[in-house]
C-alpha cells in the first residue's frame, strides 16, 4: 500500500514538473523579435510602410515582431549600438560595422545601390558646390550617408557651409521649397519626385540598404526570415507587400558586398 503510495506521490510530482515546464517552452517559441528600420522616413510613415511586411514575417517565423524606429539618425545610431535588436534594415555604413564588430548576418537588401544628390532650387541656377559656402544645407542628421557625404565634399574647415540638419529626407525636400534652406543633400531616387529641382552634384554609389540579424537569433529563424524576403516577388501577397514598400522585390547579397562601407563611419564618436 505505501509503495503504491510512493508511485501516486512521485507521478504527481512528474506532471507537477511537466505543467511548470510547458510554459517556459511555449514562451521560447514565441520570443518576440526587435525589427529596427533606419529613419530615411517620418515614424508613422516608416511603421506603415513595414507593418504589412512584419505581419508576413510573424506568419512565417512564428515569431511576433515588434517594430522600432527613431526620431533621426543620430538617435538611432545611439539605440542599434547600444542595443543589439534582432533584426535591422539599415544603410551600408551601418551594415558593414555591424558585420564586422557586432556579429551580425547580412540576409538581403534592396535590389539597388545607393547614392546621394545635392539639389538646389532651379531657379538659383547653382552648378557647382562652392557656390554654396556659407549658405544653408539641408540633410539628414550625422551620421547619415547624406551628412558624411557633405563631410567629404566640403573637407576644407575654412570653406563651409552651414548644415541644417533635419530627422528625415522628405524635411529636408520641404525645407527647400519653403526657402528655409539653399540646398539639400537627399537620396537621389527622391530627386525625380519634386518639382523644381537643380542636381548639382550626385555622390559615388554604395550598396543599398540591408536586412542583417543579431547572433541571437536562431539560424533557422534567420533562414525563415531570408527566405520570406527573397520569395516575396513569387506571390500577389508577396508583391502587393513590395509595392507598398516600393521595390520590385528584395535580392542576396553578403557581407562582401558591404566591405569597407564602414570607413564612412572613421572618426566618429571614436569609431
Amino acid at each position: 500500500m505505501r509503495r503504491t503510495e510512493n508511485k501516486i506521490c512521485q507521478l504527481g510530482t512528474f506532471a507537477a514538473l511537466l505543467l511548470m515546464l510547458m510554459p517556459l517552452s511555449g514562451a521560447s517559441e514565441s520570443k518576440e523579435l526587435t525589427f529596427a528600420i533606419h529613419p530615411l522616413l517620418p515614424q508613422s510613415q516608416t511603421i506603415k510602410l513595414y507593418t504589412p511586411l512584419v505581419k508576413h514575417l510573424q506568419k512565417v517565423t512564428g515569431n511576433k515582431i515588434r517594430i522600432v524606429t527613431n526620431k533621426n539618425l543620430f538617435a538611432h545610431w545611439n539605440a542599434t549600438n547600444r542595443e543589439e535588436y534582432d533584426l535591422i534594415l539599415d544603410g551600408p555604413q551601418f551594415t558593414d560595422y555591424r558585420i564586422q564588430n557586432k556579429q551580425y548576418t547580412v540576409l538581403a537588401k534592396f535590389p539597388s545601390v545607393v547614392s546621394y544628390t545635392l539639389v538646389a532650387n532651379s531657379e538659383l541656377m547653382i552648378m557647382d558646390p562652392e557656390e554654396l559656402i556659407g549658405k544653408k544645407i539641408a540633410t539628414t542628421s550625422s551620421p547619415s550617408i547624406g551628412a558624411l557625404r557633405l563631410f567629404e565634399i566640403f573637407d576644407n574647415p575654412m570653406k563651409q557651409p552651414t548644415i541644417i540638419t533635419t530627422d528625415d529626407a522628405i524635411t529636408a525636400v520641404s525645407k527647400l521649397n519653403l526657402g528655409e534652406v539653399d540646398a539639400a543633400m537627399i537620396p537621389t531616387f527622391l530627386v525625380n519626385r519634386y518639382e523644381g529641382l537643380n542636381s548639382v552634384l550626385t555622390t559615388q554609389q554604395v550598396p543599398a540598404p540591408a536586412f542583417s540579424t543579431s547572433s541571437k537569433v536562431a539560424s533557422e529563424t534567420r533562414e525563415k526570415i531570408k527566405q520570406a524576403l527573397l520569395t516575396l516577388k513569387d506571390t500577389v501577397q508577396g508583391r502587393n507587400i513590395l509595392k507598398i514598400i516600393n521595390t520590385p522585390e528584395f535580392v542576396a547579397t553578403s557581407a562582401d558586398e558591404y566591405k569597407g562601407a564602414s570607413r564612412l563611419l572613421k572618426g566618429m564618436w571614436g569609431i
